[in-house]
């Protein structure tokens, strides 16, 4: 019997690269098949050649048969750089950003059908800028002085991605001096502050005294003015520093100046206001009234202070420049001051203004304004008419006074109506203490607007008037002050105006408008009236059962504050209103963050 042994056949193995491209170090192999031939597609940056020869084709079959060589591109970017001056000519810039040499390769990468290869890029920075080339730059710029050697080095050897910036050559700065100033010695404004007995009540009957000064005394030193030093720019070039000016003083009564001082020649209450280089300066004087004031007496008008020792009886006037005080009662009579109110009695039927002249400027720039307005209107018509080919070839434009009374005439008709009446407001109030600047720009205004004389240079004059008119309404604006204040016991069917603060004292108010650019404090009632309180309202008890409307208004970032609301008392903040329906106790309203009016009170909060 005979046995036939197999062998086992030997296994197969499969090669999977068969059909397949491949990258290894940079260079590419396949290997092929029948009906099986891998691909290339050719990256961005880069060029294949095929035994030696550079392709076109973007994608293409590989063959073993052939040699392939993938060459990258290089690119080159140049260095960038620039030398600027900075507008005052005190700093040159050089700002640089380095060049580069971007070279690319491909990946290795596993056998494909398809082989895409995946690029890396290498930059390779390169600086090329040279010390010669910014020194000639530089000359060619005209800069001559405050070379920074250091920092040209450095900026030929940066190499930093994003551009770079080095002060190559620095100025010399101008150095200002300083304008003339006044150096008060004395206190010139009266305070408003409250003393607190030992108890630690407030005592509202009492005020700090007024300031007083002796004949002879040294009200300020006036200082003179500094020069600057010449700055010089990195072209050689002189760097004017600003001009400086010193105090002009305007004395008053009651004081001259001596040397660089300015001294009372009497006693009296030290007067200083100051705008811009502008001061004024004088000594208050003060007038005692022994008696009323009466029919026997007359009205008292009085360029300072004035105390009453008597009363103020029915349609009597007591006007002032400065403080007034006065220790009896007030019976339907008016009171005006450009400074303080203060009684010892009670006021009934009184119209009280204090800071008088600052509620007089307040009106004169609400008038002022629209003025200054319409003229800005009126110039820039004027010039969108001077240079129109019309008017160049007009015989009117040697005429410009015709030409700009022609377009008020036409366009703002109401212009020359608010010109005269402002002008009669400055004439009836020129017997105050107006400022100066105000009576010079009526005169301009009537000048230029209302009157038939023609005016040289009109143009340029107007030109100037536009300026001047610019900058007294910005001067006066900041000159209004708060520091006048009322201080009186009880009010019954009075009108109070105030610039400041406003304080009653003792029994409190009834059916009395209350208008103050200040605080309100009212220790006891409120019944009756309105008031306006700019800085905050602070009442004991407002408003009662049977009293008519009472109504308390500040603006929307101040509080109001009540020991005790009465029913149908108004609160406004802002443009909102709260009316209370109950009696309520230890009220405070005011605006939040939100912009939102909250009302709170012992029994809960109203939002």
């Amino acid at each position: 019997m005979q046995f036939m042994i197999t062998a086992p056949a030997k296994e197969r193995s499969i090669d999977t690269k068969v059909g397949k491209a491949w990258i290894k170090d940079g260079k590419i192999y396949c290997k092929t098949a029948e009906g099986a031939q891998p691909k290339l597609t050719i990256p961005p940056n880069f060029t294949l050649f095929i035994n030696g020869e550079e392709t076109k084709d973007t994608t293409i079959s590989l063959s073993e048969e052939n040699d392939y060589e993938l060459k990258s591109e290089i690119t080159v970017k140049e260095t960038q750089w620039k030398v600027s001056l900075t507008s005052d000519m005190l700093e040159a810039k050089l700002t640089v950003k380095p060049g580069y040499r971007a070279k690319f390769s491909v990946l290795d990468s596993e056998p494909k059908q398809h082989l895409v290869p995946s690029v890396v890029e290498t930059k390779e920075f390169q600086n090329s800028l040279e010390l010669s080339d910014i020194v000639v730059e530089m000359g060619l710029q005209g800069v001559k002085i405050g070379f920074h050697h250091d920092e040209m080095v450095k900026a030929t050897q940066t190499n930093e991605l994003k551009p770079q910036t080095f002060i190559i050559a620095r100025g010399t700065p101008a150095k200002n001096g300083e304008n003339g100033w006044l150096e008060v010695l004395v206190n010139t404004k009266i305070e408003k502050g409250i003393k607190v007995n030992e108890d630690g009540r407030v005592d509202f009957r009492e005020i700090k005294s007024i300031p007083y000064v002796e004949e002879g005394d040294i009200l300020a030193i006036i200082h003179p003015p500094t020069s600057g030093e010449v700055g010089c720019s990195v072209r050689n070039e002189p760097i004017p520093c600003d001009p400086t000016y010193p105090v002009k003083v305007h004395l008053g009564n009651g004081v001259i100046i001596n040397g660089d001082k300015i001294i009372s020649t009497q006693c009296g209450r030290p007067f200083i206001e100051q705008t811009g280089q502008l001061v004024r300066a004088a000594l208050i004087r003060k007038l005692t009234h022994h008696g009323n004031v009466d029919l026997s007496s007359g009205n008292i008008r009085f360029r300072g202070d004035v105390e009453v020792v008597g009363e103020v009886t029915d349609n009597m006037v007591v006007e002032a420049f400065g403080d007034v005080v006065i220790h009896k009662s007030m019976n339907n009579a008016t009171i005006t001051t450009t400074g303080c109110v203060t009684t010892h009695s009670n006021c009934n039927g009184t119209i009280i203004t204090a800071g008088e002249k600052d509620f007089m400027e307040k009106d004169l720039i609400d008038q002022f304004s629209g003025i200054v307005s319409t003229t800005e209107k009126i110039m820039a018509l004027l010039s969108i008419v001077m240079n129109s080919p019309a008017f160049q070839n007009s015989s009117f434009r040697n005429n410009i006074q015709a030409i700009t009374n022609s377009l008020i005439h036409n366009k703002f008709p109401d212009f020359l109506d608010q010109v005269q009446e402002f002008c009669s407001s400055i004439k009836n109030k020129e017997h105050s203490l107006l400022n100066d600047e105000w009576i010079q720009i009526c005169n301009s205004l009537e000048r230029y607007f209302l009157s038939l004389i023609v005016v040289p240079n009109y143009l340029e004059c107007l030109l100037g008037l536009q300026v001047d008119m610019k900058n007294i309404a910005q001067e006066r604006l900041e000159t209004i002050s708060t520091e006048s204040f009322i201080n009186i016991p009880k009010a019954m069917n009075c009108n109070l105006y105030c610039n400041g603060d406003v304080f009653i004292t003792d029994k409190g108010c009834i059916n009395t408008n209350i208008q103050s650019g200040g605080q309100v404090h009212i220790n006891n009632n409120f019944r009756g009236g309105k008031i306006v309180g700019e800085k905050g309202i602070s009442v004991g008890i407002a408003g009662s059962l049977n009293s008519s409307l009472t109504l308390l208004s500040v603006p929307e970032n101040q509080t109001i504050r009540i020991r005790r609301a009465m029913e149908g008392v108004v609160l406004r903040i802002g443009k909102f209103s709260y009316q209370f329906t109950e009696t309520v106790y230890n009220v405070r309203a005011y605006m939040d963050r939100n912009g939102e009016l909250v009302v709170e009170f012992s029994r809960g909060l109203f939002k």
